[in-house]
């Protein structure tokens, strides 16, 4: 799972009989060969093809040469509401004549490292690049107000709502027909009447479930939209011809868990070198010099960004930004000021007491911990300015204490002599302040 909107599954190739798509489907055939059958199109997928399948396209696979694939899922609501349009397809596919997806495939090659680096587990980086899959979709393969004909509404609303309640009336009623004369058009268009596809769509979401997690038979059965086991069991062995038990056990999870970590990497590694990624990389990278000696320059600003004020870094939420930034932009230093703000509480509350450096410890340990070291700007600082129309509203700046200069040089001793003690004990492992 990478979001609440979006799946990614790797998969080795099995084949499928006809069903249903309830979700936006992308499919990357990293090895191997297959045949599908799309709404009655016939296309085959080799070795680095993409193809997009569409809410409600009828799908069959049959595999022609075993492989791995990885697909990533979509709902239909994630785009509709981005978008602000509900009736669209993707047309996407890397069979077609002229069709580019060289930005999906680096797309995907990033998202799959990162996903196998991360052993199957969530990570920023795999949110972001779900949605950078998902904005590139929108961008160059979304057409709009296609399909525009009924039958794809309504398959579009059972697609939202199938795990819940249901009905014809309510599908009509958003159409401004009748349950009778939408009843007739559903059945001639998918060959089935109304419920028996919402059954079916049901039935199509546990045995993606039954197969591909380790979820319980009820739990299953509650989020396909069936409203007791007994029910579920029922439906599920007339139109399968065994128990839901029964035909887990017949497959295994095709999950990371369950594939050769070898063999997935050999795979990703081809691609990768096929697709020169790394050669794409290092052209990339420049060095900074000084042309009369030849010595690289220094770019310490390139190393550091500015944080804020100090106090802001015993906020969970603004620690857990800051690892986001150090994962994407790998900086050295964190510039921070204010240290001696009231909101620190080091400064004493009567002159001559020992100043309270417990704040300032619990920062610098989470920034030691994570490699980052901390740069501290001594002095006054704006903590905020903001304007109101065209004139300034006014700041809050650090409060000035009144201290003598030999106060402030003997808070400024205690400051570096703790910093000594507490941070270059040779039991600390961690410390690396300069």
């Amino acid at each position: 799972m990478v979001t609440e909107n979006t799946e990614l599954r790797i998969q080795e190739l099995q084949e499928e009989t006809e069903n249903v798509k309830y979700r936006i489907e992308i499919l990357y055939l990293l090895r191997g060969e297959v045949a599908l059958k799309v709404n009655q199109e016939n296309i085959i997928l080799q070795k680095d093809d993409i193809h997009v399948f569409n809410v409600g396209d009828s799908v069959e696979e049959l595999v022609l040469k075993s492989g791995l694939a990885a697909r990533l899922y979509f709902k239909h609501s994630f785009f509709s509401k981005c978008c602000g349009i509900e009736n669209f397809k993707i047309e996407c596919s890397s069979t077609q004549n002229g069709m580019d997806v060289s930005g999906l495939r680096k797309l995907f090659h990033e998202i799959l490292v990162n996903y196998f680096e991360q052993k199957g587990k969530d990570s920023f980086l795999q949110k972001e690049l779900a949605c950078k899959i998902g904005e590139l979709l929108v961008q160059k393969y979304l057409v709009k107000g296609a399909p525009t004909d009924r039958i794809q509404q309504v398959l579009f609303y059972i697609q939202e709502n199938y795990n819940g309640e249901i009905s014809l009336a309510e599908a009509a009623s958003r159409l401004y027909v009748s349950e009778s004369h939408l009843s007739r058009a559903f059945k001639q268009e998918t060959g089935i009447n109304f419920m028996q596809y919402v059954m079916k769509m049901r039935l199509e979401h546990a045995v993606e479930e039954l197969k591909q997690t380790d979820l319980s038979i009820l739990q299953i059965a509650n989020d396909s939209g069936f409203s007791s086991l007994a029910m579920f069991n029922k439906a599920f062995k007339e139109h399968f011809g065994e128990t839901p038990s029964e035909y887990r056990g017949k497959y295994k999870k095709q999950e990371l868990g369950n594939l050769s970590e070898e063999v997935v990497y050999d795979v990703l590694r081809d691609n990768l070198a096929k697709r020169n990624l790394v050669e794409e990389q290092i052209s990339k990278i420049s060095v900074e010099a000084d042309t009369r000696t030849g010595e690289v320059c220094e770019t310490p600003w390139q190393k550091m960004i500015n944080i804020g004020p100090a106090a802001d870094l015993m906020d969970q939420q603004v620690q857990k930004h800051i690892l986001l930034l150090k994962e994407k932009l790998d900086f050295e230093y964190v510039r921070i000021w204010g240290i001696f703000h009231e909101n620190m509480r080091i400064l004493p509350f009567q002159k001559g007491e020992r100043p309270n450096f417990r704040n300032l410890d619990r920062i610098l340990e989470f920034l030691l911990e994570n490699r980052i070291r901390p740069f501290f700007q001594i002095g006054p600082k704006p903590f905020d300015i903001y304007g109101v129309s065209r004139k300034t509203g006014g700041n809050r700046n650090e409060e000035i204490v009144d201290y003598t200069p030999q106060e402030w040089e003997k808070l400024l001793f205690d400051l570096l002599e703790h910093l000594v003690k507490h941070f270059t004990q040779p039991a600390n492992k961690k410390s690396r302040l300069k």
